[in-house]
């Protein structure tokens, strides 16, 4: 999503939310209100870990939610808001190139855990090891302030017309919204 707003619901995967529901915290929502969301869903086979999209410093993982629901093709059927009630793990992380960045974490019903490989506090590269997720399903959610990412076009367009791109460990999905409006590819 581009452009997103604090207030506004939002359906992924049949189910509605919102950013104070997905943070657990109406003051960081607000400070999101505005910005640019991207929500990566991993599938059974993939590769289940994360990492950081960008150079930086990482705050600490702090968990939200206690439940697992359930996020296969089978349970559509159920209208559970599992974004806003799964656990989840936060991450504030201060991104060289992009800002403020919040990555949530969402464990689906098989995910026992989503322990950490990084130490709070400390300086990563792109590509660092940030975490994974034991076992399952799981989706992880970034969120960007106000003016700081523009989103590939085939990115927007497919999402335009309900559709989901496959994103690989390393390819881009947007650029800094500076570099985007002088039309540098870098």
């Amino acid at each position: 999503f581009q452009t997103i707003d604090a207030s506004s619901e939002f359906e992924i995967k049949r189910n509605t939310f919102n950013l104070s529901q997905l943070f657990g915290d109406p003051a960081l929502a607000a400070r999101y209100d505005g910005g640019a969301m991207i929500v990566s869903r991993i599938y059974l086979p993939d590769y289940h870990h994360v990492h950081f999209p960008d150079s930086g410093t990482a705050g600490e993982a702090r968990p939200i939610g206690r439940r697992y629901w359930a996020v296969s093709p089978h349970s559509r059927r159920w209208s559970i808001p599992f974004f806003a009630e799964n656990y989840r793990v936060l991450t504030l992380f201060d991104s060289d190139h992009f800002g403020p960045v919040a990555m949530a974490e969402i464990g689906a019903f098989t995910v026992g855990s989503i322990p950490q490989c990084y130490e709070p506090g400390s300086r990563m590269a792109r590509g660092d090891h940030k975490s994974y997720f034991e076992l399952g399903g799981s989706t992880v959610v970034m969120l960007f302030e106000k003016g700081r990412i523009k989103f590939d076009d085939d990115l927007r367009a497919n999402t335009e017309k309900g559709f989901e791109t496959f994103v690989r460990m390393g390819e881009r999905i947007g650029r800094t919204q500076s570099v985007a409006e002088a039309g540098d590819e870098e």
